[in-house]
């Protein structure tokens, strides 16, 4: 794993010469895990399978106890191309887990990102088709702090389908957003300058997961245009006795991983 370190450190110090390759459209994959072993592999073969090429891979683990951490080596090292990094987490649930790797000092400023659970499935589209609709936007509009998000497609543990995410009823809103969790974050793509929002927030913020309710009662969407269809993740339905993906439990806090 160092080894595959150091020689992205050095790909990555050519890329600040050359812009083209490495700039606005660059997606960093944020990903938290925590004992996710079973799943892992299907969900980093899916990134292999990207229309959109151009990405790298952020990992905090969540202080694994099964073969997670071995998994992840094993992937960086069968793809020395790639540039992963491989954090250790901090231990107080898989919310706080992904906060702190939004603002984790060595998670550099430039590009997008896009939050992913560890036992998804991601659609060949899934990048690809958020980073044109970001693009559509910022040409109308210009550029700033951009959030997009889709419906999933619900599996069972096998992949079998299950149907999709519920459709929008009604366009995103503060007053909203108070009461109903509108955007399940395994489909999120951040813009730069959203990104900035979250860093400016900082990562000691008192975090509360959205409830089983929340996340099946209600659709995700983009913050800025419906989606009609189903082009992110394919997410895999839990048993109500699975503990949350991505997080250790903090102490006192083991309710917080339940779906």
């Amino acid at each position: 794993m160092n080894m595959h370190v150091s020689q992205t450190a050095q790909a990555s110090a050519f890329f600040q010469y050359v812009p083209f390759f490495r700039g606005r459209r660059h997606v960093r994959i944020l990903l938290c895990t925590h004992n996710g072993a079973s799943y892992l592999r299907a969900q980093l073969d899916s990134y292999l399978a990207q229309e959109h090429t151009d990405w790298s891979l952020w990992v905090s683990d969540d202080h694994s106890t099964d073969q997670t951490r071995e998994i992840l080596q094993d992937f960086a090292a069968d793809h020395p191309d790639r540039e992963v990094h491989l954090l250790t987490g901090i231990g107080r649930g898989h919310a706080a887990n992904y906060l702190s790797l939004m603002c984790h000092p060595a998670l550099p400023k430039d590009g997008f990102v896009a939050l992913s659970d560890q036992d998804d499935v991601w659609l060949p589209d899934r990048l690809s088709r958020g980073m044109a609709r970001v693009a559509a936007y910022e040409r109308r509009y210009g550029r700033g702090a951009i959030l997009y998000g889709g419906r999933t497609r619900l599996v069972g543990a096998d992949m079998t389908p299950l149907g999709l995410s519920r459709g929008v009823r009604h366009a995103p809103s503060f007053h909203n957003a108070l009461v109903q969790n509108v955007m399940a974050g395994n489909t999120l793509l951040m813009s730069p300058e959203a990104l900035a929002l979250v860093r400016r927030a900082g990562p000691d913020q008192d975090v509360v997961p959205a409830t089983r309710k929340q996340r099946f009662g209600h659709t995700e969407h983009a913050a800025r245009r419906r989606e009609a269809t189903a082009h992110g993740p394919q997410y895999r339905v839990p048993p109500r006795d699975r503990p949350q993906s991505g997080g250790a439990d903090p102490p006192g806090r083991a309710s917080d991983r339940r779906q």
